[in-house]
């Protein structure tokens, strides 16, 4: 049998986050892949499964492909995550496998680069989720974020309204879950009316603000000027004075 460092006189101390990572890199490199791939603790999902996969959860996913060079880097950190949240009953860390999955991720998600992680309510094709961005993804990062954003709470939205505990949020979305799609498409030009109304408006008053601006600067420079010439003159006639 193998042994690692059974000839070796170097004593070495490793801190408990160099170990995980260690393990992993023994892992990686001594992974027979003609066995077959290990199971993963993050959920896989497809076309058929999404939806009653992550029915009711608050997710966490992960679209990529098997040949990404970045998505090969993220899955060790990645399974790290899922092996945490594996057994939460609110929380779901899973994966899509784009060259699958295509018309998941380009169709339904509009998948454009890999990898892409999303994370939120599941409900009504995903609609609801949020794509953020990290400058890093390793685990620490990772789970960070999942736990600071309450991934083991359900999310207050149109799709999960037994979820919201501000009674006004929610009679919001029931109304606007009421309408029609005519209704819906007519609130929906109106807001974006207002929007222009109110960027219109911010220009106006922005304009006059500029206007305004340049006349309270114009003042103060003719009067600095001629106040300076006041100090120059009597600092001139004390001198004289004294």
């Amino acid at each position: 049998p193998f042994h690692l460092f059974e000839h070796s006189k170097i004593k070495m101390k490793f801190t408990t986050k160099q170990r995980v990572n260690f393990i992993w890199l023994l892992l990686t490199a001594f992974t027979d892949t003609s066995l077959g791939k290990e199971e993963s603790s993050s959920v896989v999902l497809t076309k058929s499964n999404f939806e009653k996969a992550t029915k009711g959860k608050t997710v966490f996913i992960k679209f990529f492909a098997p040949w990404c060079g970045h998505c090969q880097e993220l899955a060790p950190e990645w399974e790290k995550l899922a092996l945490e949240w594996k057994d939460n009953h609110q929380g779901l860390v899973g994966e899509v496998d784009c060259t699958v999955e295509k018309e998941l991720c380009q169709k339904d998600f509009n998948i454009q680069g890999l990898p892409t992680l999303k994370f939120g309510d599941p409900s009504y094709g995903g609609s609801f989720l949020e794509e953020p961005y990290f400058e890093e993804k390793t685990y620490d990062v990772l789970s960070t974020f999942a736990n600071e954003n309450d991934m083991n709470l359900p999310r207050c939205t149109p799709g999960n309204l037994s979820a919201c505990q501000d009674k006004e949020v929610r009679k919001q979305y029931e109304s606007y879950m009421s309408m029609s799609l005519e209704e819906i498409d007519a609130a929906i030009t109106l807001k974006e009316k207002e929007i222009e109304e109110a960027e219109e408006d911010f220009r106006s008053q922005f304009k006059q603000m500029q206007t305004r601006y340049d006349e309270m600067a114009n003042k103060y420079e003719f009067e600095s000027i001629a106040t300076k010439q006041q100090i120059k003159l009597l600092k001139e006639i004390l001198a004289q004075k004294q």
